[in-house]
């Protein structure tokens, strides 16, 4: 298994070219986000940053503008995102740091035949007595 080529293939699809029903896209060179609106409010979520140390301060101000007051503006960071230090300026910005995600692969190929077996399993009805009430 390739994991250099596996993160390549999610990078390239699930965020550089990822897209979703009722959201518009805004692409730049090195950035990529999506927006729309909810009942509250703007929704804004930047998936992809590639950019230089000296193009970003500059990127997450076009960002903010864009999405303007109120709603939520969420701006995934990943480990293949430059410049390396972008996490650390989001959080000087004011973006709040969620628990970090990770991204799993199995090489199905290299799994123990055991794992294709059904796991043994157990159905059972149960029934709840609901209090009577208005």
């Amino acid at each position: 298994m390739d994991a250099a080529a596996i993160l390549a293939c999610y990078d390239q699809q699930m965020l550089a070219e990822a897209h979703a029903v009722g959201v518009e896209v805004v692409q730049r060179p090195g950035l990529r986000y999506s927006t729309t609106t909810t009942s509250a409010g703007r929704a804004t979520w930047v998936t992809y940053t590639r950019l230089a140390a000296d193009e970003v301060d500059a990127a997450i101000d076009a960002v903010l503008a864009a999405h303007g007051a109120g709603g939520e503006l969420e701006w995934k960071t990943f480990d293949l995102d430059t410049p390396a230090d972008l996490r650390a300026r989001l959080i000087r910005r004011g973006f709040e740091p969620e628990e970090r995600e990770a991204l799993l692969a199995l090489d199905l190929a290299a799994v123990d035949d055991a794992l294709w077996q059904a796991a043994p399993c157990e159905i059972r009805q149960c029934r709840v007595a609901r209090p009577e009430g208005p």
